[in-house]
């Protein structure tokens, strides 16, 4: 869904590293034609029709899924 404001992805990027404990080597290259430079879940539309807070933050979540990825994988 989203939380509702912007992340930089090298942000983003970051927290895996933290999360898991194994930083991510990356790859930077020119922009291509199409690339976006931002983006960002606009949760306004969840919140007004279905009610929709975040209630887990990017770190929490991102550490959630890695140790759910952790279990289901080994």
């Amino acid at each position: 869904m989203g939380g509702g404001e912007r992340v930089a992805l090298n942000d983003v990027i970051d927290l895996i590293g933290q999360v898991t404990g194994r930083p991510l080597q990356v790859e930077r290259e020119d922009a291509q034609k199409g690339d976006m430079r931002d983006t960002f879940a606009d949760t306004g539309a969840a919140r007004r029709d279905l009610g929709f807070r975040p209630t887990v933050a990017l770190r929490e979540g991102l550490a959630q899924e890695w140790q759910w990825l952790k279990e289901a994988y080994s």
